[in-house]
């Protein structure tokens, strides 16, 4: 309800403070960071939170008005993998930053967060799970994720996970320069000989932000290894 719901707001803070609360008191931020209301949100907790169902550029912005007040931080709403918000964008820099987190689901159950939002009754299992880690049986959604999580918070050392080896440079770490066009190409664009110069240069990745990326991504197109034989569709 927005700025309706402030006099509700600031009541509920006058009341808790009369009382002389001794546990810390908060309400969340969720929308317009930057909202007056938003703003006196932050100003009356004791703890800083907030949701972020973002990617990571949108969690770093809200962080940095969040720490504008000098505050403890706690994120109370996350992870949600088809808007961009991930464990493994995610909780490396909420550890990094010191930032308390929780995320909505755990198991698939009854609550049925796996579903995305506006998700029609009688829907098919979603092949890419919004909330939830666990199926109801124990295992995991995804068992890379799983290790993943155990490997951020301690509970396994980084070599735990699978090694890959690199047959091409990919710009997980760097950014790599490929080739692309926006335009339809030649049909034997993918061909091993296939001369590409007349292609625009750009810094991989392409099109739409994913992680563990957190750089802002050339658009997409179809795109080949600059200075490579390979070449492949790149969405």
């Amino acid at each position: 309800m927005g700025e309706k719901s402030r006099p509700l707001v600031e009541g509920a803070f006058a009341w808790a403070r009369e009382m002389k609360a001794a546990q810390p008191l908060t309400i969340g931020a969720w929308a317009d960071f930057n909202s007056p209301f938003s703003r006196r949100m932050m100003e009356l907790s004791d703890v800083v939170s907030f949701h972020a169902y973002d990617g990571l550029a949108g969690t770093e912005t809200k962080v940095k008005i969040c720490r504008e007040y000098g505050r403890p931080i706690l994120c109370t709403e996350w992870m949600a993998r088809g808007h961009g918000s991930r464990f493994e964008t995610h909780l490396p820099f909420f550890k990094a930053n010191r930032i308390g987190c929780y995320n909505w689901g755990l198991v698939a159950g009854r609550t049925q967060t796996y579903f995305p939002w506006g998700s029609p009754q009688g829907a098919p299992e979603p092949k890419l799970w919004h909330h939830d880690i666990f199926r109801a049986d124990g295992t995991a959604f995804k068992a890379r994720e799983a290790e993943f999580i155990k490997v951020a918070t301690g509970r396994l050392p980084a070599s735990a996970l699978p090694q890959r080896i690199v047959l091409v440079p990919t710009a997980e770490k760097t950014p790599v320069a490929w080739r692309y066009t926006l335009e339809k190409p030649a049909d034997d664009w993918f061909k091993f000989d296939f001369n590409d110069a007349a292609w625009k240069q750009g810094a991989a990745p392409f099109g739409t932000l994913e992680p563990p990326f957190a750089r802002k991504p050339t658009p997409s197109g179809r795109a080949s290894t600059s200075g490579s034989a390979a070449s492949s569709k790149c969405r």
